[in-house]
């Protein structure tokens, strides 16, 4: 985890006759939070999530958000009054500066120091002339979008289109940002687009799509994502 992320932290509470301790909110949490020993005070938010299936205690879980320093973050979580027992009553996260996620993007367009921006087309196999076709969900590298400052699409808008050769009309196809702070999107067209028809005479034909996101407060434009696209002749007779 990173400095600032929100850390669940799952206990369970049991009254010391054994039994389920429901309905306790945060006051009635005593939370004790260090970061590399030094003490800080975030504050957490309870939900109360219901007795386990034995009947024995009830979960609750608390959100907090850890220190802004990257280290250590450790938590003891105990009742704030009263003899209720709580369990697993201390918790650790150690915090980077850079998480999993952020790592894997630098990673997917990081080619050597400095890191090398990539233009090299993934591939989208094949389609049969005529089809409906979908991408699927595809995930802008973090890397392609950091150096100017975005961390995710907010704020972005994203159009997608085809060539074959650069002298070429572009043929633009439907596309759309999924999760902006994922930083999924898709490309796809319900109806065949024209300009993607092959002659009588051509069996396949290799086609380029780009996927452009531009940032409307800047008005920067990036293509995070170049794929090609195989068109296959039909060689049913359906319409």
């Amino acid at each position: 985890m990173i400095p600032s992320d929100t850390y669940y932290a799952d206990v369970f509470r049991q009254t010391v006759l054994g039994g389920p301790s429901a309905g306790k909110a945060l006051a009635d949490f005593a939370v004790n939070c260090y970061i590399n020993g030094a003490t800080y005070s975030p504050t957490p938010v309870v939900t109360e999530v219901g007795a386990t299936a034995d009947g024995l205690a009830t979960k609750y879980t608390l959100a907090i958000a850890l220190s802004s320093t990257a280290g250590i973050n450790r938590f003891r979580i105990a009742a704030a009054s009263g003899t209720d027992l709580i369990w697993p009553d201390v918790h650790t996260v150690d915090t980077e500066t850079n998480d999993l996620d952020t790592i894997a993007g630098f990673l997917q367009t990081s080619q050597g120091i400095p890191g090398v921006q990539s233009a090299a087309d993934g591939t989208l196999g094949d389609v049969v002339m005529g089809d409906a076709w979908q991408s699927g969900t595809l995930t802008v590298p973090l890397g392609k979008i950091s150096p100017f400052g975005y961390s995710d699409l907010t704020g972005m808008t994203i159009t997608a289109a085809f060539k074959n050769a650069p002298a070429d009309t572009a043929v633009t196809c439907s596309a759309s940002i999924l999760d902006a702070s994922a930083r999924t999107v898709k490309a796809y067209f319900d109806t065949f687009p024209v300009g993607l028809n092959l002659t009588s005479t051509e069996y396949s034909k290799p086609f380029f799509l780009d996927l452009q996101i531009k940032h409307t407060a800047s008005g920067k434009i990036i293509t995070p994502l170049r794929y090609q696209l195989n068109v296959a002749w039909q060689r049913d007779v359906t319409a």
